[in-house]
């Protein structure tokens, strides 16, 4: 059996968990954030990927999710937030961001904060809400389900989507490199390192509210298979990406 197959049947007994212990659906307010080519010429939403612009990729995995309740997209890109005003119409929210609160070496949470108290002057408060990256456009719907139902069923403030890692690491100590393990002969669950992927990250609004930074908290995580996991960060993962296209 497949790692993506394997990983969609856990997902499937995460959700006959929630329906069988009867637990409320929560509300999730789901938030694409993007800055665009003016502010970072890295940041391309609308660039095409196949015959998709690469905000749609994302955008249709959160509107294919059952329990995703909204979804906003945020930029201060006004030309991408005409284009998706115009494509899917009501189907999403739109909120034009301050570019100070865009600019590259500025962290998301004000964005988030921001995003979330627009939403609650016209929404009831979401029970969490969920950060979603474009630069992992094979990230489906599927997963989005999986970390809300991972945060229901846990008792976690945080989901993040994550792969596992088990190359050899070395860290410097002064004197040359070390092993970042202390040994590699017994590898335990717990041992195992964990790096972060699929540009998927749900959080308790509670987390905000509280004035917690972002990964403070308790952080339980859903693993994401290799294609779901790819990003795009250079041209050559663009090539790639189109070549992952080409064979499916």
């Amino acid at each position: 059996i497949d790692e993506k197959t394997l990983l969609k049947t856990r997902g499937k007994i995460k959700s006959k968990q929630v329906k069988k212990r009867g637990l409320e659906q929560l509300s999730v307010l789901a938030i694409i954030p993007t800055r665009g080519e003016k502010i970072d010429p890295r940041s391309t939403p609308l660039r095409k990927l196949d015959d998709k612009a690469l905000i749609d990729w994302t955008i249709d995995s959160a509107l294919a999710s059952e329990l995703v309740t909204d979804t906003i997209v945020t930029t201060p890109d006004k030309e991408t937030l005409e284009y998706v005003n115009k494509k899917y119409s009501k189907r999403i929210l739109t909120y034009l961001r301050e570019e100070e609160l865009a600019r590259v070496n500025t962290g998301i949470q004000e964005t988030a904060q921001e995003v979330v108290d627009i939403y609650k002057e016209s929404h009831p408060v979401p029970d969490a809400f969920l950060m979603l990256y474009l630069e992992y456009p094979f990230r489906s719907a599927f997963y989005i389900d999986k970390a809300i139902n991972t945060l229901q069923l846990h008792d976690v403030d945080i989901v993040d989507g994550v792969r596992p890692e088990d190359d050899m690491f070395y860290v410097h100590s002064g004197q040359g490199l070390q092993p970042w393990r202390n040994s590699q002969k017994m590898r335990l669950e717990r041992d195992e390192l964990y790096r972060r992927a699929g540009g998927i990250q749900l959080l308790k609004t509670s987390v905000l509210s509280s004035g917690k930074d972002m990964l403070e908290g308790k952080i339980g995580h859903i693993i994401l298979d290799e294609h779901a996991a790819f990003p795009l960060r250079s041209e050559f993962d663009w090539e790639v990406a189109t070549l992952m296209l080409m064979q499916t």
